[in-house]
């Protein structure tokens, strides 16, 4: 009784370890993020964006219905429940869980494959060397989609290789499917790949009973997250807005009708993800598995990373942070690798060992030694916020000609000017590129609103003041109150209505 409990004390200090390892390096890294406690600085486009609706949900508004955007309800939801624990870094606290929870069930997968500890702990910052690239400072819906990834890959590769299945874990399977699906649903390859996978299995075994037991408990988890959604969004009229921003937009933005998606662009967005260290190393570790252990688990493995790099494919664009949802594919190849040089008792701890120094020094160790070089600078100075000059010109000007109650306009896509100035943007649209482009009656919406709306203030993006704004501005008598009046074309300008 006593060993038993000692045995069991001490995974849990195991466990207790890994954590507060994972949870360390995880704080270290997200400085990357602008909405790190010790940074406060500009957030990117895409993130300003999800920012400015949730500004616009605090407000009493509603996505899609009242704020345009394109992507899932959660992302939106995330970065309300951010923001109602803190505006400054409740959206960081939340990239900071969501890391954390990727970065241990990722080190459960590696340990999958019968690799030891510090062997998995490598495979996962082999991994993490791909967030590096990608992250893109964060709060975008990969980020997000992530641990939902890791977790349904554990339990399907934990099912193909050890049969270990519950309903518990077929119920967190179609729970985290259903959240992905309310973040993007072109991030789904693992459940595409692997349900399908499942599903032939089952069906060549004749085990239709258990076929049966796992669908209906995946769809059970999937409906719990999806039906409270829908309702929601239903009984706040924004459902078929919804529809029509999340679907239907969406059909055009990854088709060559939007005038991106051509088939060109795809094969070279296709190739484009694959031309990494780690992603080749992913896939010829995977190839080297199907080889050396077995056929059927990698084979299907290596099926899971092609579907993934066609579906972040399919838009036509090379975004890096699409590239996210890559880093939870690489875990498991390379501690399978490991797991087949300890097998070899002659040169497996030899080759073991080569594997961690190359991986170590040639792919893991650099941008740590960077992040963690600048850390002293960001410690001293945290609290201060990093905002760059313009916007904090741009907003105070905003401020001190705006109540908070009145609304603004910002032609282009500058949504971080909604989010340091607390000012609710007018029109559906807080930004219009490259929607716009993708959907011309966007902009038929835009002016048409901007004309019936006429909020005191429209800022213009460096870069975007054209025709179309300086005829709406003529036309409105709005004057020009900040930035560069002979050169309006390629710097940011602020103008405001004539009392």
């Amino acid at each position: 009784m006593n060993e038993k409990f000692g045995i069991l004390s001490g995974k849990r200090k195991h466990w207790i370890y890994i954590c507060l390892f994972f949870g360390v390096m995880s704080f270290i890294f997200l400085l990357n993020s602008p909405l790190h406690p010790w940074v406060g600085g500009d957030t990117d486009i895409d993130s300003s964006v999800f920012r400015t609706v949730s500004l616009m949900m605090r407000n009493g508004y509603m996505p899609y219905r009242d704020t345009f955007d394109h992507k899932g309800p959660l992302l939106y939801l995330i970065n309300y429940a951010g923001d109602m624990i803190s505006v400054d870094t409740g959206v960081w606290v939340l990239e900071y869980i969501s890391l954390l929870i990727t970065l241990l069930v990722l080190y459960k997968t590696a340990l999958l494959a019968k690799c030891s500890s510090i062997q998995a702990v490598v495979s996962v910052f082999t991994a993490w060397a791909l967030l590096f690239v990608y992250f893109e400072e964060g709060n975008l819906a990969e980020e997000y989609a992530m641990p939902f990834i890791a977790i349904a890959l554990f339990i399907f590769m934990d099912y193909l290789m050890q049969g270990i299945i519950s309903k518990k874990r077929l119920f967190l399977c179609g729970l985290c499917f259903g959240c992905v699906c309310l973040l993007r649903v072109n991030m789904t390859g693992v459940w595409v790949a692997f349900c399908l996978v499942v599903f032939i299995k089952s069906v060549y075994e004749k085990q239709f009973a258990e076929l049966l037991k796992f669908v209906s408990w995946f769809l059970a988890g999937f409906s719990v997250i999806i039906i409270p959604v829908i309702i929601w969004l239903g009984m706040h009229n924004s459902l078929n807005a919804f529809w029509l921003d999340y679907v239907e937009f969406n059909l055009v933005y990854t088709s060559s009708e939007g005038g991106r998606a051509f088939f060109s662009a795809k094969w070279h967005a296709f190739f484009a993800y694959v031309n990494t260290v780690v992603c080749v190393l992913t896939i010829v570790s995977t190839v080297f598995l199907i080889i050396k252990k077995n056929r059927f688990i990698y084979g299907v493995y290596l099926l899971y990373i092609l579907v993934n790099l066609l579906t972040i494919s399919v838009s036509g664009m090379t975004y890096l942070h699409y590239g996210m949802i890559l880093v939870p594919t690489v875990v498991l190849p390379v501690a399978g690798v490991f797991s087949y040089f300890n097998e070899n008792e002659k040169s497996g701890e030899m080759l073991s060992f080569l594997a961690i120094v190359y991986l170590v020094c040639n792919v893991i160790s650099g941008n740590w030694i960077s992040l963690i070089g600048g850390m002293g600078s960001l410690y001293s100075n945290r609290g201060n916020k990093y905002y760059s000059g313009e916007v904090v010109s741009m907003c105070e000007v905003i401020q001190n000609n705006t109540s908070e109650e009145e609304t603004i306009s910002v032609y282009g896509n500058y949504n971080i000017l909604y989010v340091v100035s607390n000012r609710m943007h007018a029109t559906k649209y807080s930004y219009q590129y490259p929607i716009g482009e993708v959907y011309p009656k966007i902009m038929d919406e835009y002016w048409e609103q901007l004309s019936e709306e006429k909020p005191k203030i429209i800022a213009v993006q460096s870069g975007r003041y054209d025709e179309s704004i300086q005829t709406f501005l003529d036309t409105n008598s709005y004057d020009f109150l900040w930035g560069n009046e002979q050169d309006l074309s390629s710097s940011s300008s602020i103008f405001i209505r004539s009392q």
